[in-house]
């Protein structure tokens, strides 16, 4: 069992981290849950009598003298089933019924690096070693008093859990704490985390530091009484030359694969063995559930994101898991009822990526990009806004004091016009929706600027379109993706660029007037000197700037 005590005692460098770690330990006690309701009604657990005994004996249950039904005040209960696994190996689930009696915003917050972020962290690192923590929720003790609150009826009489929950809410933030703490020690190197898993990095010339980082790690978790794999008494009798060898080998972090590359000097990354085999696996279903399509459709979206494919090229995937939750949801369906139908082209869609995937070839992890309000960081900075008569847009090229442009379009009614319902008289523009308008605006000056060779490397665009603003998640890796077309048709030009969207007030943005007012007929991009101060860009607000501030460094 971990040692909490020891855990606790260790030296730390943030004193935030150890405030955050105390708080999650309150999990662990039984005064949190104080006052708390939960259903008194118990339903026998059909856990095998074989895995009870297994459980008992390995210190995760614990025999108790039988309770009464309805359950007695302050003792609540658990669900408690196994989940097979390949290797024929069966997965203990315990799921408490506090779930429901704790909210998620009580609980201590857990923030961390983007898939991304820890990918370009990686990406100069020649010296990768991981270290994985044994059955880690079970090696972590609740305290005596607690154990009434976990509590469940077997096949042959009543068990309380002597360990952490696997399916509580609050484990992640349990678990994550203590590694946290672990790992809160002074160092030069690349360390992240995610509960169970350690994976530590370094460059060329950072040897010694990346040995002497592994050793104390080592120690901190013996001191710390944690199992990983490989275990942490192997790696300290192994000489400076036996570590920094293990740790040039490939390594697989997070379902994600990394290979050195000598001539780049860099580390390529690919999708797991692991996750390409559960594609291929996943595909060759012919009928769905609610709950295996949907898990495709999320495996998709994760193998993509590794190998940075610009999601917003494949539209129809998104079109397909809109249109099944909203059939989940409005039909009342369950997750493990058949999909009565899956389109033709949401089919082609996955053939069409997965044949992509399954490829599976390495790439080069992208650079960092620069997250900042300061004007002087970017080469362009474009105010833009569209109304039902066209977009116009001052864009600004070079330095902060270089001479702005004033490029307008006045929409063509013969290219972009519906009815809106039968029996219409006149014709209304698609442009007459902002949701239509302000995407399209922004796709057609970029692709403007850019055959112009007027677009530079790092570029700011200003709106009062919050939508655009908000679904832009480049610090994820995938960069935008849109739930309408022309929404996610923008970033599907976009997303290739080192394009960062900023939000201002619709009466703030200097474009608004000159997206109203033309001067002009016709359809093409007009383009003439402007002569007006641009609002600076910490006067404006970007989600992803604001995110990257709240999360501690410690947290990592």
């Amino acid at each position: 069992m971990a040692n909490l005590h020891a855990i606790d005692r260790l030296t730390l460098v943030h004193e935030e981290c150890k405030e955050f770690f105390r708080q999650s330990q309150e999990y662990l006690g039984a005064e949190m849950f104080v006052d708390m309701e939960t259903s008194r009604t118990i339903k026998k657990s059909r856990m095998s009598s074989e895995d009870l005994a297994l459980c008992t004996k390995h210190g995760k249950f614990k025999r108790i003298e039988d309770l009464p039904e309805p359950l007695p005040p302050g003792f609540h209960g658990v669900n408690v089933w196994t989940l097979k696994e390949t290797k024929h190996r069966r997965r203990k689930i315990t799921e408490p019924l506090l779930n429901v009696a704790v909210r998620k915003d009580s609980m201590p917050r857990t923030r961390y690096p983007s898939r991304l972020e820890r990918r370009q962290g990686l990406k100069a690192c020649r010296y990768m070693l991981q270290l994985d923590m044994d059955a880690y929720y079970d090696s972590i003790p609740i305290q005596k008093p607690a154990r009434r609150l976990y509590v469940f009826k077997g096949m042959d009489g009543w068990y309380e859990l002597l360990t952490l929950p696997t399916g509580a809410r609050w484990s992640v933030c349990v678990g994550q704490g203590i590694t946290w703490v672990v790992v809160d020690f002074d160092h030069q190197i690349t360390i992240w985390t995610m509960i169970d898993n350690i994976l530590l990095g370094a460059e060329e010339g950072q040897e010694s530091e990346f040995v002497d980082a592994v050793r104390r790690l080592c120690r901190r978790l013996q001191r710390a009484n944690l199992q990983t794999s490989p275990p942490a008494g192997t790696i300290l009798r192994m000489s400076d030359d036996e570590i920094l060898e293990l740790a040039r080998q490939e390594q697989t972090f997070l379902g994600e694969h990394y290979a050195w590359d000598d001539e780049t000097k860099t580390r390529l990354v690919s999708n797991s063995t692991k996750t390409i085999a559960k594609l291929i696996v996943a595909t060759r279903a012919e009928k769905f559930t609610f709950r295996s399509f949907m898990g495709l459709l999320g495996l998709i979206l994760y193998a993509m994101h590794t190998v940075s494919i610009n999601a917003a090229r494949f539209f129809g995937l998104f079109k397909a898991y809109r249109g099944i939750a909203q059939s989940l949801a409005k039909d009342n369906h369950d997750w493990d009822d058949e999909i009565p139908f899956v389109a033709t082209a949401a089919r082609e869609e996955i053939a069409k990526v997965t044949d992509i995937l399954v490829a599976n070839q390495p790439v080069v992890i992208p650079e960092r990009r620069l997250f900042t309000y300061d004007d002087g960081a970017f080469d362009d900075i474009i105010f833009i806004d569209a109304s039902v008569t066209g977009w116009g847009a001052i864009h600004r090229h070079g330095k902060v004091d270089a001479q702005a442009f004033i490029y307008q379009r006045k929409w063509q009614q013969q290219l972009s016009n519906i009815a809106l319902k039968p029996g219409d008289v006149g014709r209304h523009f698609y442009a007459k929706f902002s949701a239509h308008a302000e995407p399209t605006g922004v796709r057609e000056l970029v692709e403007h600027l850019e055959r112009k060779g007027r677009l530079g490397r790092r570029v700011a665009v200003v709106t009062d379109h919050f939508a655009i603003v908000q679904a832009q998640a480049r610090e994820n890796g995938y960069g935008g993706v849109g739930k309408g077309y022309a929404l996610n048709s923008l970033f599907r030009a976009t997303n290739e660029h080192d394009i960062l969207f900023f939000y201002i007030a619709g009466h703030k943005n200097p474009s608004d007037y000159i997206s109203r007012n033309f001067t002009f007929e016709g359809g093409e991009i007009v383009e003439t000197r402007a002569d007006v101060a641009l609002p600076r860009l910490i006067e404006t607000y970007c989600p992803i700037i604001e995110l990257a501030r709240e999360r501690p460094s410690w947290m990592r």
